[in-house]
């Protein structure tokens, strides 16, 4: 029997081609979340009573937030070209966050007087 193997060069693309695929598939279910997730901040203070004056405040702060990262991240990642690293510990730190603030966000969703939707 023939062995199949391939060049160096043709194993060092398809590496690199899911590679590229698998960071894509995570960025679509860390947006998917995000965005879900955001998307009721909103409507999710005002059922608690927040005035419309609070609930601007908080969304635009943490909107503020985002895009101020952004901006220091990106001017990190153009003066050092460590694309991939800065990357990389982005959605390893929305992840830390998630776990972290999900564990919080459960018990104080337990505490409401609100009925709410919950799945463990």
């Amino acid at each position: 029997m023939a062995s199949r193997e391939q060049p160096a060069g043709q194993a060092d693309s398809r590496t690199a081609f899911r590679f590229v695929l698998l960071i894509g598939v995570l960025s679509f279910f860390a947006d998917f979340t995000y965005e879900g997730a955001r998307s009721v901040l909103g409507p999710y203070l005002a059922l608690l009573g927040a005035s419309g004056t609070i609930v601007g405040v908080v969304t635009g702060f943490g909107e503020l937030l985002g895009y101020s990262l952004r901006l220091v991240s990106g001017r990190l990642a153009d003066s050092t070209g460590r694309f991939w690293t800065i990357a990389i510990v982005g959605y390893t730190h929305r992840r830390l966050m998630g776990l972290v603030l999900g564990g919080v966000t459960r018990n104080l969703l337990a505490n409401v007087p609100l009925p709410m939707l919950m799945h463990h």
